[in-house]
This record gives C-alpha cells, sequence and structure tokens, in this order.
C-alpha cells in the first residue's frame, strides 16, 4: 500500500510536468512486469508488446493484422514455396553495430539445442531439420537455414508452410545481438530502445534514434506503470496515464456498468483463448472423467455476466473464430447432469480423490475467477478445490516444471491461423504446453495438415485435431477475449492487432493529425 501510494503521488506531481515538457510521451497501466525480454525465453502477453517496442523481426505485424516489410526489404519466394531468401536493409542495433543474417541464425539455432530454455521454439518446426534438431536426432548445423552474405538469410522449409512469413514477425524469430545481453535489453533493433526497468515500478522506453524507420516514429517515448487496477483508474481519472485496461491490464468489474453508460469504455475481439491447465501425468487429473467433469461444471456464461464483464464470450473450444476459423462447440456450457455422471464415476474409479489445488496469479480478476470457479465446482460436484495465489515468475516456473494440478492460463495467438493454437499441445515437451498431455493421433492429423494443398481439407483435420483435445481434456476452456480499455483522447493511432498486441510504432499524442 506504501508504495501504491508513493506511486500514486509521484504520478500526480509529475503529470503538470510531463504536460508542458513533453506531450509525446504515452503512459500505460500494466498489472504485471514483463517476465523476461529476451525473445528467446518470453512467453507472457507483457513479454509480446514489450518486445514488439524494442525489436523487429523479418516482417513486422501492421494495426490491421497485415503484414509489412521489417528488417528484411524484400523477399524471394521459391516456386515449390519451400526456400525463401530474405534480403536485408540497411538497418542497425541500438548500440550503431549492423543487424545481419547471422544475427537471426544465432537466435533461431539457439532455441533449438535440445533443453534449451525456449518455450517456444516448435515454431521452428516448419523450417528443415528444426525439429529434428530441436528433439536431438541431427546436428543444430544441419537445421535449413544459411547466410550467403551479411545482408541475405536463405530458410528452406519442410514443407509449403502458408503461415510461414507470419511467424517470422513473432517475437521468438526475432534477432538478437552476439555480444549484447538481452536479458537487459542493451541492444535492440526496434522502433524504441529501452531506458529502465525496475519490476516493481516501471518499464521506459524512448525512440531509437538508430531504428531504420526512426522518422516514422512520432511518439517519444512509453512508460509502462506497474500498478493494480484500482490505482490505475484513479490515475486515469486524473489524467496522469494515457491507457488503462487491456490488453496490458484490467479495468475494475464495479466500473464497467458506468463506464459504458457514459461511452468511455472501449472494447476490441481478439484471438485469444482464457482457460485452465490441468496437469494429466499425476493422480487424479490424469484420469479423464474427472477432467471432463470439472470442465463440464463451470458456468461460463454466468461467469461472463458476474465476474469478467465486458464483450467476453463463453468457450466450448480451444480456436476462437477468425478469418480462416469458425468456432466449433465441442461440449455445452454448465452441462451439469453430465458433470455430475462423470464425477460420480471418477470417484469411483479413483477409489480416494486426494485434495486439489488451483495455482493463479493474484490479478484482482483473477482472483475473482477463481473464487467463483471455486464455488461453482462446490454447488454443482460438492468438490471444494483450493486456491493458491503466486507471483508471476513462480507460476511460469511451476508451469514449466509441471508442479501443479490445476493452473489458470491463456494463449493468445502469435499469427492469425489455427495451427497457432492447436500445435501448443503437439507434443508434451512443448514449452508451452506445460500439460505432460500428448496424443499420437492428435499429431498425426496436426502433421497431415501441413502436407494438403486443399484449405479446406486442412481445416476439417485440424477440425478433427480439436475434437480430440476436447475430449481428452488437458485443457477446460472458459471464455473467448473481448479486450477492454479506456484511452485519453489526445492519444491517437496507438491500436491493438486482432491477436492481441498493443502497436505503439505508429502512434502520437496531440491534435489528430
Amino acid at each position: 500500500m506504501i508504495r501504491i501510494i508513493a506511486f500514486l503521488m509521484l504520478f500526480l506531481g509529475m503529470v503538470s510536468c510531463h504536460k508542458e515538457k513533453n506531450h509525446h510521451i504515452v503512459r500505460v497501466a500494466a498489472n504485471q512486469s514483463p517476465q523476461s525480454l529476451d525473445p528467446r525465453s518470453a512467453r507472457s502477453l507483457t513479454d509480446a508488446t514489450v518486445l514488439n517496442m524494442i525489436y523487429e523481426g523479418l516482417m513486422r505485424q501492421t494495426a490491421s493484422g497485415g503484414l509489412a516489410p521489417g528488417v528484411a526489404e524484400t523477399v524471394e519466394i521459391s516456386p515449390d514455396r519451400t526456400t525463401y531468401t530474405f534480403h536485408l536493409r540497411d538497418s542497425h542495433w541500438s548500440n550503431g553495430d549492423p543487424v545481419t543474417a547471422q544475427d537471426f541464425i544465432r537466435s533461431w539455432l539457439g532455441q533449438l539445442k535440445p533443453g534449451a530454455p525456449a518455450p517456444n521454439a516448435f515454431v521452428f518446426d516448419v523450417i528443415k531439420d528444426g525439429r529434428a534438431a530441436r528433439e536431438g536426432a541431427v546436428p543444430i548445423e544441419q537445421v535449413g537455414v544459411s547466410a550467403p552474405d551479411a545482408h541475405t538469410l536463405v530458410v528452406q522449409l519442410e514443407q509449403p508452410t502458408p503461415y510461414f512469413l507470419d511467424l517470422t514477425a513473432f517475437y521468438a524469430m526475432f534477432p538478437i545481438h552476439d555480444e549484447a545481453d538481452q536479458e537487459a535489453a542493451s541492444a535492440t533493433n526496434g522502433p524504441f530502445r529501452l531506458v529502465s526497468f525496475s519490476p516493481t515500478n516501471e518499464l521506459v522506453v524512448e525512440r531509437n534514434p538508430d531504428y531504420w524507420a526512426a522518422t516514422a516514429v512520432k511518439l517519444e517515448g512509453v512508460t509502462l506503470a506497474f500498478l493494480d487496477e484500482e490505482t490505475s483508474l484513479s490515475l486515469f481519472n486524473t489524467d496522469a496515464l494515457d491507457w488503462i485496461g487491456s490488453p496490458l491490464s484490467t479495468i475494475p468489474p464495479d466500473a464497467f456498468d458506468a463506464l459504458e453508460a457514459t461511452g468511455q469504455l472501449q472494447a476490441f475481439p481478439t484471438a485469444a483463448t482464457h482457460f485452465l491447465r490441468f496437469q494429466v501425468t499425476k493422480a487424479p487429473l490424469n484420469h479423464v472423467k474427472l477432467r471432463q467433469a470439472l470442465a463440464l461444471a463451470i458456468n461460463r456464461r454466468e461467469l461472463i455476466d458476474n465476474v469478467l464483464h465486458g464483450s467476453q464470450q463463453a468457450a466450448m473450444s480451444l480456436v476462437p473464430s477468425s478469418s480462416k476459423w469458425q468456432t466449433q462447440r465441442y461440449f455445452a456450457d454448465h452441462d451439469t447432469a453430465k458433470a455430475k455422471k462423470l464425477y460420480s464415476e471418477a470417484l469411483e474409479e479413483l477409489h480416494q480423490l486426494p485434495p486439489m489445488t488451483l495455482i493463479y496469479t493474484p490479478t484482482p480478476r483473477n482472483q475473482q475467477l477463481v473464487q467463483a470457479l471455486q464455488q461453482q465446482w462446490y454447488q454443482t460436484l460438492g468438490l471444494w478445490v483450493e486456491l493458491q495465489a503466486m507471483e508471476s515468475k513462480l507460476f511460469y516456473d511451476k508451469l514449466k516444471s509441471e508442479d501443479y494440478q490445476i493452473a489458470n492460463g491463456s494463449w493468445f495467438a502469435d499469427f492469425d491461423d489455427p495451427i497457432n493454437f492447436l500445435e501448443v499441445f503437439e507434443a508434451k515437451d512443448n514449452g508451452t504446453n506445460n500439460t505432460g498431455w500428448e496424443n499420437s493421433r492428435y499429431r498425426s492429423l496436426l502433421e497431415q495438415s501441413s502436407l494438403v494443398a486443399s484449405s479446406t481439407e486442412r481445416l476439417q483435420l485440424l477440425q478433427q485435431a480439436e475434437r480430440i483435445l476436447m475430449t481428452d481434456m488437458p485443457i477446460a476452456p472458459i471464455f473467448f477475449y473481448s479486450l477492454n480499455y479506456l484511452k485519453a483522447p489526445a492519444v491517437h493511432d496507438i491500436v491493438i492487432s486482432p491477436i492481441g498486441i498493443q502497436m505503439f510504432r505508429d502512434g502520437y499524442k496531440g491534435e489528430k493529425q
């Protein structure tokens, strides 16, 4: 509380100073600090937003969800669509060094070393021998990436991959500087560069003069303030913050009605799903009927109306609707009769049910959500699940080591394709799976989907795979995200991409241009 009061006083004292000295700095609320500033080990949405400010890949995402050239000025694609030749523009790191093709290769191959702490390494499986190298079956040097010269990067794929260019805009495929401290972001190549980072207070970036398109960046800087939602709203109401709410923070649920009535609240649907993970390798959640009972007992509509508010949608599948996918419903919401039947059968087959615990990070919304789930399970099944809050680093450590029973979780799309959700659970050793679940038929269907030429046939295979996932229930989907936020009227062209990344490159403050 003392820290929050001090922070509030500091911000209020600085507001007039900011207005007079530099009105080109945007101040944004965040519920938690990034867990990593290294593109190879990041995994949270806050990580992704910061990394997209300070790094840039071969391609970059646009506000509309499309792609634009990033470090790669041009790309040539072979007739069989398995070889991509990227020609890099003249660009530099924030310390003045040139960005080279070898910087990309270094980052990519480093993530493919067996045992590397790289949760997104599976995205490189589309590259020739990428998966084999990751699994230790072939040497790293055999992976299909090469640099004929400093400004040319050649990538060979296992087979045609329609979303490969989208992948090159994902932060796991960002380059890294040879000698820089990546965790401290001491040399980066994006539109902004890091000024300071205090995990308990704020992160500050400024415009990067060495960025190849520095003249197109209008903001002088961005400050992320790590605050609880009540403090954030208070600061916003005194003009000390320019943006609160999604994607980096939440708005107090009891403020939604008033904000909607005044027209201040803005909402934006995004390709993201909130779910529970079940650790399926240990009793009792290795029992599929117990997992199914827990999933079916959830009253998603009640959670949205009474806890989540906004424009969230109940999720009875993993993959949300997008330009390429129509959401499926694999089970009924709050199917109490079936949930009770499955729970009774699970109890009979398990003989005894040890205590279960749900872990979560203690944001206000997470706190309310898990408490509501706890009550729903007790009311429907007579089952009491303990709740355990933990700070973000410990939470992600628990996920990584699979040292939990039930965990609150989510997945925000890295690119607009259903495979981006489904491949998370393709193999139990995927760094973002964390459930211990694996299914050979599921994996085979995903592999088949990458080989067929027909987009219709491909989507049918992916739907078959999703049905297996929603039958085995290593996860219990809860809702599809709609991002709710407030922004100052003076803020323009800072947008949320269709996959939930807040984009600052083209933003500005002041009179509408």
